[in-house]
């Protein structure tokens, strides 16, 4: 938003006068509906209605900025190489069985994975639109684990079991040892996300720099149920996957 030069005796003179308000100027607002996303129409009998703006796309186009804001989704590169497992993911998104409807990337750094998985969640919101979150793993956990707010904590919980459709990056990438007096609270944590969207049939994309085997030594019981979960769609990149930050092709 752009406010319009004026002097300050001007401004003085409008303000005493109450005649004469500074001009605001707005940028990339729609002309027909002033960003509302609501124009104003008359039906052939004369009554007038609202509906969604033809013009910039309306209340659909707002609600989904409004989506990508929440989601809080990672930006992507200008080339993407989606793999074909996340292609179908989105293709037969509708059709996948609640309870069997998570994925699953794991590789090094900057083998894709988590770029995978922001392609995966951007589409989730532009072509289904529903609700999305993109949680750096750790991060959530960390809040969930460490607030004093008992209020908070379910807030949270219920928001990452909830939301129709959540990635988990880096999944126990950063975690506290055994030994630490953490671990106990950030292990509750994380069962707490994953067991609560399992027990709830919701989708969930996940990735991790893991070895699975590592998963499943974690808890034996968390590895399980990523793997029924999953069905199959377990996507791994391995050691030859080339790092695209690092790529010098165009």
């Amino acid at each position: 938003m752009e406010k319009l030069a004026v002097g300050i005796g001007q401004v003085r003179r409008a303000l005493a006068n109450r005649n004469v308000a500074p001009v605001v100027v707005q940028k990339n607002v729609c002309p027909t509906c002033d960003g509302t996303g609501v124009e104003l129409t008359t039906d052939e009998f004369g009554r007038t209605f609202s509906r969604s703006c033809a013009t910039c796309g309306g209340l659909d186009r707002i609600r989904e900025r409004a989506q990508f804001r929440a989601a809080k989704i990672p930006r992507l590169p200008e080339r993407v190489d989606v793999a074909p497992a996340a292609a179908r993911y989105v293709a037969d998104f509708k059709r996948l069985t609640p309870g069997s409807n998570w994925i699953l990337f794991s590789g090094r750094a900057g083998s894709g994975k988590t770029t995978n998985a922001a392609w995966i969640a951007t589409e989730i919101i532009t072509r289904y639109k529903l609700e999305t979150r993109f949680y750096p793993a750790y991060e959530i956990v960390r809040r969930i684990a460490t607030t004093k707010s008992a209020t908070e904590r379910d807030r949270l919980i219920d928001e990452a079991v909830s939301t129709p459709f959540v990635v988990l990056d880096d999944f126990l990438k950063i975690f506290p040892n055994k030994s630490s007096y953490q671990y106990s609270d950030f292990f509750e944590a994380t069962l707490e996300i994953v067991w609560g969207r399992y027990d709830a049939r919701r989708p969930l994309a996940i990735t991790t720099q893991r070895d699975f085997r590592f998963v499943a030594e974690f808890d034996a019981a968390l590895a399980g149920r990523i793997v029924e979960s999953c069905d199959g769609r377990i996507v791994s990149f391995g050691a030859d996957a080339k790092n695209w930050r690092l790529r010098d092709d165009p």
